[in-house]
């Protein structure tokens, strides 16, 4: 009767640890720093990728010369363009978007997508990028921030 306790105590402590391990493993993201190599902008942002999915995060989008216009409207859309196809990403989603200069729109971006369908390595065979239209007087000033992965993925 005692064997059999310490059996069945000893069968739930390896199920435990095995249980442990399968759910630690399962969340074991590796990070990348996100850049860009336009001279015209710097950004904050980084890839955090598994097996499974990618999550995406940009923010702290600086627009790097002097400049104090202000837009009739600004908008920013993250692009993916792979194999000659342009895919819409993600909306910018900036209430105040009206009347505003360039890096006060930026300084509200923020762009976080949790479980995005594209793996670490079909990433850098893609190219992403933000692309920021800025309305003044009529006339539409586009920008095209391209995103660059430091780094090679590990997995």
């Amino acid at each position: 009767m005692i064997l059999e306790k310490y059996i069945l105590i000893i069968i739930f402590i390896f199920l435990t640890i095995l249980l442990i391990t399968a759910i630690a493993n399962r969340d074991d993201f590796t990070f990348q720093k996100l850049t860009t190599d336009c001279e015209e902008f710097d950004l904050l942002g980084s890839v955090a990728y598994n097996n499974d999915k990618t999550a995406i995060h940009i923010s702290d989008i600086e627009y790097c010369k002097d400049e104090e216009i202000t837009y009739e409207e600004i908008t920013c859309v993250l692009y993916e363009e792979s194999k000659g196809n342009k895919i819409k990403v993600e909306d910018c989603n900036i209430k105040n978007n009206k009347n505003i200069n360039l890096n006060d729109y930026l300084n509200e971006v923020n762009i976080m997508i949790d479980d995005y369908k594209t793996t670490c390595n079909s990433f850098l065979d893609s190219k992403m990028y933000l692309e920021i239209s800025a309305v003044k007087d009529k006339k539409t000033t586009t920008y095209k921030v391209p995103l660059t992965l430091d780094g090679t993925c590990t997995k």
